[in-house]
C-alpha cells in the first residue's frame, strides 16, 4: 500500500529539501538506504514512476512507500493504493577501514 502525502504535509514532513516544493517526486520508505532508485508502479493502472529514496517513512504499517503529491500525481493516485516497487539502484557506500 502507498499513501499520497498533499503539497502541504510534503513541505514539512520531508526530513531533505528535495521534499520541500509540492511538485518533486519524492518517496520515503523504511529500510531502502536514502538515494535509491525506485520504479513505483500502480498496480491498478500500470502507470509507473522513478523516483529517489529521500526520507524515511511510512509510519503506518500497512503501507510500504509514501509518495509526494507531485509523484502520485503522475500516476493518478489519490489516497490509498496498491503499488509494486523495483529498485533500480542503490547508492554506492564507501567501506569505512577506520582510522588510517
Amino acid at each position: 500500500m502507498l499513501r499520497v502525502l498533499s503539497p502541504m504535509a510534503a513541505a514539512l514532513l520531508f526530513a531533505t529539501s528535495l521534499g520541500a516544493a509540492p511538485g518533486n517526486s519524492t518517496p520515503a520508505h523504511r529500510s531502502l538506504p536514502l538515494g535509491s532508485w525506485v520504479k513505483v508502479t500502480d498496480l491498478t493502472t500500470d502507470r509507473s514512476v522513478v523516483v529517489r529514496i529521500n526520507d524515511r517513512g511510512p509510519i503506518g504499517r500497512n503501507r510500504i512507500i509514501d509518495l509526494s503529491f507531485g509523484a502520485a500525481k503522475m500516476l493518478a493516485m489519490k489516497g490509498l493504493d496498491r503499488v509494486r516497487l523495483d529498485v533500480l539502484q542503490t547508492p554506492v557506500m564507501a567501506e569505512n577501514l577506520g582510522p588510517q
